[in-house]
């Protein structure tokens, strides 16, 4: 998301943590990374940072499942949110690796080497693109030092599969979904469950054409832009 973040930067303030379980923050005696668990963690976060103000709340995958949960659980603190390809939603259609998953068992979103985290690299992109080696090795050295943080991760990601789908009734603020179109880890069908849930008014969307799930990488550009411009729309005030 930083290719998106630089450019959005411009003209706001953009504050992007790192939760308990990823990047460098540490996770002491924390034994649930459930949606509603981390949206606790980060409005407290907030509550330290900028105090009680409203804020514009953008999440990717996962990140999505946490933005949406945190939009339904606080509501106070939402003016608007962006859902760009989230984690948590029924799938009406099957995307590829859920159809893996039910057919043969095999989960690529717990890989651990650089065999399998290359595979998993191989279906987050509408464009197929040459994961080099050695990155592929750090990755997968990293993911084996996170060790029982990454397969606790991983427990709580699926019992939270489809969380938000009693939860997105809750979510009371503009709602702008950012979804690739060709989306091989959580099929962008998911949006028929927004549209029902939320007022027609209350929801825009933009599905992007020859992009996968890392959408954010693919189209960063776009992606940018078409955050930049809904604020715009909406008349968004910066958080200075």
């Amino acid at each position: 998301m930083l290719k998106v973040a630089n450019q959005v930067t411009k003209e706001y303030r953009v504050i992007i943590p790192d939760l308990p379980g990823h990047g460098n923050t540490t996770a002491p005696g924390i034994t649930s990374y459930r949606a509603s668990e981390q949206a606790t963690r980060l409005e407290a976060f907030l509550n330290q940072a900028i105090g009680k103000r409203k804020i514009h709340l953008v999440g990717c995958s996962m990140g999505g499942l946490i933005a949406g949960t945190f939009a339904a659980m606080f509501p106070e603190r939402i003016d608007t949110v962006t859902l760009i390809c989230p984690a948590g939603l029924s799938m009406p259609k099957r995307s590829k690796l859920l159809q893996i998953y039910e057919d043969t068992g095999e989960n690529y979103m717990r890989a651990t080497t650089p065999d399998e985290f290359a595979r998993l690299h191989s279906y987050m992109f509408h464009t197929p693109r040459k994961l080099p080696r050695w990155i592929a090795k750090a990755v997968a050295k990293e993911r084996v030092k996170k060790g029982a943080t990454l397969e606790q991760l991983m427990d709580d990601i699926w019992r939270d599969f489809q969380a938000l789908d009693n939860k997105i009734d809750h979510i009371k603020s503009p709602c702008h979904v950012i979804w690739g179109y060709n989306d091989k880890v959580l099929d962008n069908s998911s949006i028929e469950l927004l549209r029902k849930a939320i007022p027609k008014n209350q929801l825009t969307v933009h599905v992007l054409a020859q992009a996968g799930h890392a959408v954010h990488q693919e189209k960063h550009d776009e992606v940018a832009k078409l955050i930049h411009d809904y604020l715009n729309q909406i008349n968004y005030k910066a958080i200075t």
